[in-house]
């Protein structure tokens, strides 16, 4: 990594940005897939956390060039992009932030991601054990508001194990 991205062991990854996102089949098609783009941070990370048995369709294609960290070397992925669909909750991707993706639509049931927007920060610019604190706040705060705002525990599961949001 230190090659590819010259990024030093001491460097660490900050998440700036946490939040829960919700692509739903059977709404407006604004809400089941995000077109092709790049992100704003250095590295992104996303997590599954549905079963994909609750949705069809789904998952992230990435364009342009991967980088292969056994030998250090990049190589240019298929025009037709690559495509990753984790087929467990709580599967992790992560990928540097300007590398060009685009969301699956999801066809019906709906999809939950925990998706984290990070910076790389070197020593010389922050704690580390700031830094550590407020990862680790962030994504308690993050977990804590998938719970109370995507399940709700006074109704009991489906058959299908669908996620339901409590209304006010």
């Amino acid at each position: 990594m230190k090659t590819r991205c010259q990024y030093d062991s001491e460097d660490f990854i900050t998440p700036y940005r946490v939040v829960v996102s919700k692509y739903a089949g059977d709404t407006d098609t604004r809400f089941r897939s995000i077109d092709t783009h790049e992100d704003f941070g250095e590295m992104t990370f996303s997590i599954l956390l549905n079963d994909p048995g609750e949705f069809e369709g789904g998952g992230t294609i990435f364009y342009g060039e991967a980088w292969n960290p056994k030998n250090d070397t990049i190589f240019a992925l298929p025009a037709r992009g690559l495509t990753i669909a984790p087929k467990r909750p709580g599967t992790l991707i992560f990928h540097g932030g300007q590398v060009t993706h685009a969301s699956i639509p999801v066809n019906s049931g709906i999809r939950y991601l925990l998706i984290g927007f990070s910076t790389v920060n070197k020593e010389c610019c922050a704690s580390l054990e700031r830094a550590q604190a407020a990862t680790f706040i962030g994504l308690c705060f993050a977990a804590l508001f998938a719970l109370i705002f995507c399940f709700n525990f006074d109704t009991p599961p489906s058959p299908h194990r669908s996620l339901r949001v409590k209304a006010s």
